[in-house]
């Protein structure tokens, strides 16, 4: 697990009994916390991994909505937001390797915890 990396976005990552998996401390751990299960983050880091090739998804949609928080994926980048139509604002904004790196280790950990 890379730790400067998520130090670098200030994420946390924790399990309780009473939650199961978390992730907590910013606008990208808020994203990650929608991604519920190992199933979900796999079909994310595809479609990822498809742009970080250069490549483009057939239906040319380029966001990941697991549910109150969305990315945009977009020039080598991410972009963080508040799924809700009153809120246009983007809460951050990370380079794609970073963020598919990140998702890996969410992953992981999702797995690891049974999810």
């Amino acid at each position: 697990m890379n730790l400067a990396l998520l130090k670098k976005y200030k994420i946390v990552f924790e399990c309780t009994d009473e939650f199961g998996p978390q992730a907590h401390g910013s606008a990208v751990a808020d994203f990650l916390d929608d991604v519920n299960s190992s199933r979900q983050a796999k079909g994310y880091l595809s479609k990822t991994a498809l742009y970080l090739k250069g490549g483009i998804v057939e239906d040319g949609d380029n966001s990941l909505l697991p549910n109150a928080y969305g990315a945009r994926i977009f020039e080598g980048k991410v972009s963080i937001f508040y799924n809700h139509p009153r809120y246009s604002d983007d809460f951050a904004e990370l380079p794609l390797k970073d963020f598919y790196e990140i998702l890996e280790m969410w992953r992981d950990f999702l797995i690891q915890n049974g999810r």
